[in-house]
């Protein structure tokens, strides 16, 4: 019989394989597991994950299977982008133009086009693909967060103190909007990101579980919760023995008030 190519193994016993390899060569924890997952996630955007990890479980025994929840795209995020972007063009077309803002406007174009599409559906490499998108000049450095927007100087140095001002704090309202829309549409992006990485990810932790059972042996996740529910369980005894002698020793008092009632 012809023996099955690796890539011929199905999902699970790939899972199963790689769990074993995973434990037996590096010793990692779930917990690492994770978190170098999540670092991936994370440097995609820090405005996206912060958007993640407040909807995330505290951590504990009890949310050891807990995952991230699914994006709601039935608000459609990337047409409320490109709305407010729309609108920022419409707003500085009809006014006075500064130059550098109209080329913002063209990134934020740019940007625009390349969100459109029906994303409710996008699985992980259409997702991967919508965390990266082009960069533009008011994106942070390190990230694909969008800075904020400051040209007063610039708005009052063309067009005069008075409607320059006008100019740059309409130009700023008009962008605060598109940054905000931007920011729920890379959070939704994000947290769908880690919904289905967290879905990929479940065969593998639970094929290092059950390598760990059969071998006997605890990670170092394991060691933190069972030294925490020992230290917990000594906290819960020392506590009742406390109450147990102070109950003892007033009911001691009190057979010796007694007593000595009786005698006088």
């Amino acid at each position: 019989m012809r023996p099955r190519h690796a890539s011929e193994k199905s999902l699970p016993q790939r899972s199963t394989d790689f769990a074993k390899a995973f434990f037996d060569r590096t010793g990692s924890t779930r917990a690492l597991t994770l978190a170098r997952a999540s670092s991936t996630l994370q440097r995609t955007t820090r405005w996206g994950w912060s958007s993640v990890s407040a909807s995330l479980p505290s951590s504990g025994e009890e949310h050891r299977s807990a995952t991230v929840p699914a994006s709601d795209f039935s608000t459609r995020p990337n047409h409320t982008f490109a709305d407010a972007v729309a609108a920022f063009a419409r707003g500085h077309a009809a006014g006075a133009r500064e130059t550098w803002t109209a080329d913002l406007i063209a990134d934020l174009e740019r940007l625009s086009a390349f969100f459109a599409g029906d994303q409710a559906n996008a699985g992980f490499s259409a997702l991967w693909r919508l965390s990266q998108p082009p960069r533009i000049s008011m994106m942070r450095q390190r990230s694909i967060d969008l800075l904020p927007y400051d040209r007063m100087r610039a708005w009052k140095q063309g067009l005069g103190e008075a409607d320059g001002r006008r100019g740059a704090e309409e130009a700023a309202e008009h962008f605060e909007k598109v940054r905000t829309a931007y920011r729920m549409l890379i959070g939704c992006i994000a947290q769908s990101l880690a919904h289905e990485l967290a879905a990929h990810l479940t065969g593998v932790i639970e094929a290092y579980d059950r390598r760990k059972r059969d071998a006997a042996v605890l990670d170092f996740d394991d060691l933190l919760r069972q030294a925490r529910a020992l230290v917990c369980e000594a906290a819960d005894q020392a506590h009742e023995h406390h109450d147990a002698g102070r109950r003892a020793t007033s009911v001691a008092r009190s057979r010796r008030r007694s007593r000595i009632v009786r005698q006088a």
